[in-house]
């Protein structure tokens, strides 16, 4: 189901929460370095239903900048993102920034990619296709090393397959 924020309750400001949430990375992170865990951070998404007045109060790390802030205030090598190129596309739509843009700004602080595909307004979890964005975006160098998950939903097994088939084709010419 689809995360709707309830208007008539308090919320808590934007910056006291980027910042609640900065201090619980930091203490994650020292728990997760302890464990030899490595810490990603999954850029969220956001849409149009969970937008007030067309700006974002509620959601934190959609942005680019937002995790350069976080790369600031958290100078670990060992805390990174887990970019959901999903998630990217319809939070680019809703906010109005390039995708690829982002993509570029955050490209070293990467751990893992999550694949799959939405019309860019919702976040819908298809099945890739063919020409899908996602294919390109996985076969750059310098995700050559990462993990890549795919997270559609509903498939049969021999859609996963040909969608893992789909996948190994770009991350193998790599």
């Amino acid at each position: 189901p689809d995360l709707e924020f309830p208007t008539d309750k308090p919320v808590a400001p934007y910056r006291q929460a980027f910042d609640t949430f900065v201090e619980s990375v930091k203490e994650a992170d020292v728990y997760a370095r302890s464990r030899g865990v490595r810490l990603a951070i999954e850029n969220n998404v956001l849409a149009g239903y969970n937008m007030v007045n067309g700006e974002n109060p509620f959601l934190l790390c959609c942005r680019a900048d937002e995790f350069e802030e976080l790369a600031i205030l958290i100078p670990s090598s060992n805390v990174g993102i887990l970019l959901d190129l999903g998630h990217l596309q319809v939070s680019a739509h809703w906010l109005g920034f390039d995708k690829y843009e982002f993509i570029e700004q955050v490209k070293n602080r990467v751990f893992a990619i999550h694949v799959h595909d939405n019309d860019g307004l919702k976040d819908e979890h298809r099945m890739l296709e063919n020409a899908s964005w996602c294919l390109e975006v996985i076969a750059r160098e310098y995700f050559a090393d990462l993990p890549v998950v795919l997270e559609s939903q509903g498939l049969s097994m021999t859609q996963i397959s040909k969608q893992v088939a789909l996948l190994e084709k770009h991350i193998v010419s790599r």
